[in-house]
């Protein structure tokens, strides 16, 4: 006897991590509307959103999906490029991404996964760091908790268009210049365990921020 697919019996297997797409708006704002997502199943909608600013402090307040509050796991609140973490289960459909930034910044972006099969909404580790003055050339996460099964999510920004980022410990999804920044995107899915769960990222010259986030 064929038993129903039950969340005990999905949790044994892996997740299925699915890149979606990337959002831009080169506004001069605090409020985003980053434009509309497509999600052809329902599960969990992970993202990360960053930006561009002018000054040191700023930080990613909130965001939201189709109207819905999203949970914002990590952020920065120190550099000059805020990024941020977020996620909220949805349906299959098209929904509006928007986000909320403290002060004003000039240029923001997004990437967006579907995670199905997930144990947990909350991340089981994520990593993230500031565009500062001393973040020129190259930046890293490292993620404590990647498990067997799980997957990993990393994207950034650095205020060079021109440069393109290159990715070690994850696949390449989007890597793009727009607006005087350069925006970029990985993942990664772990059918076994991990000697290393470093990602790092080059990116030739200017200010950048990165962040990782994983979940099982």
């Amino acid at each position: 006897m064929l038993l129903a697919a039950t969340p005990f019996f999905r949790s044994f297997a892996p997740v299925t991590l699915t890149y979606l797409t990337h959002l831009t708006n080169n506004s001069d704002t605090t409020n985003y509307s980053l434009g509309n997502v497509s999600v052809p199943r329902a599960g969990l909608l992970a993202y990360i959103v960053y930006g561009r600013g002018t000054g040191v402090g700023n930080s990613w307040s909130s965001s939201t999906i189709g109207g819905g509050s999203a949970t914002r796991h990590a952020f920065t609140s120190n550099g000059r490029n805020p990024i941020a973490i977020f996620s909220r289960e949805v349906s299959a459909g098209t929904h509006a991404v928007a986000a909320v930034c403290a002060s004003a910044l000039n240029r923001a972006g997004a990437d967006l996964w579907l995670i199905e099969n997930y144990r947990s909404t909350t991340p089981t580790s994520t990593d993230l760091t500031d565009g500062d003055a001393s973040a020129s050339g190259s930046r890293s996460v490292t993620l404590s908790s990647i498990k067997r099964g799980g997957c990993g999510i990393y994207a950034g920004l650095n205020n060079q268009e021109v440069d393109a980022w290159s990715w070690s410990g994850a696949t390449e999804r989007f890597d793009a210049g727009t607006g005087e920044v350069r925006m970029s995107a990985a993942d990664k899915e772990t059918a076994s365990l991990l000697s290393s769960n470093v990602v790092s990222a080059s990116f030739g010259s200017g200010f950048g921020c990165i962040a990782g986030a994983s979940w099982r």
